[in-house]
């Protein structure tokens, strides 16, 4: 227990990951931390809906039961992504691994293009990292296939073109 409110860690979650330059890592280890704690938490089933939506939120969710547990799951695989995020830019890519995968088993997820293009960047620092020529080969292949699957499943132009352009990075 760190005697942080949830509203308190939804904020270090939120912000502390946007820390730029050489506070980036030691930012993201922050909201690292946070976002784990709220997934605990939501996973738990420790839910207040006062920490978790506004008043105007609120409003609209209170008699529909329905709606509430949409948006509750919804928290979910934002915190979950945030997890995935926060761990790539603390360089703890073998978790951004995992967390980004847990949110690519929904394909239907909003968050499908960015977990790609992050899983492709925790890929292709596993590869930097490992002098084993066969094990670079497929932190490289993986990090293609994440890339390709964007290109693949949107309709939108700049995202193929972000794809290819982050595929020639990695070439």
């Amino acid at each position: 227990n760190t005697g942080l409110t949830i509203k308190n860690l939804r904020w270090l979650a939120i912000n502390m990951i946007k820390c730029e330059g050489a506070q980036r890592k030691a930012g993201a280890e922050v909201a690292l931390k946070a976002s784990v704690m709220l997934a605990q938490d939501l996973d738990k089933g420790k839910i207040n809906p006062e920490d978790w939506f506004s008043k105007n939120e609120l409003a609209g969710l209170e008699e529909d039961k329905e709606a509430f547990n949409k948006a509750i799951a919804e928290r979910k695989e934002q915190i979950k992504f945030g997890c995935g995020e926060a761990a790539l830019w603390a360089a703890k890519y073998k978790e951004s691994d995992d967390f980004l995968k847990a949110i690519l088993k929904n394909e239907k997820t909003p968050y499908y293009y960015k977990a790609n293009f992050l899983l492709s960047e925790a890929y292709t620092e596993l590869a930097r990292q490992t002098d084993d020529k066969s094990e670079k080969g497929k932190f490289f292949n993986k990090a293609i296939i994440a890339l390709s699957d964007v290109a693949n499943y949107t309709d939108k132009v700049s995202l193929k073109f972000e794809s290819g352009c982050k595929t020639g990075d990695i070439y």
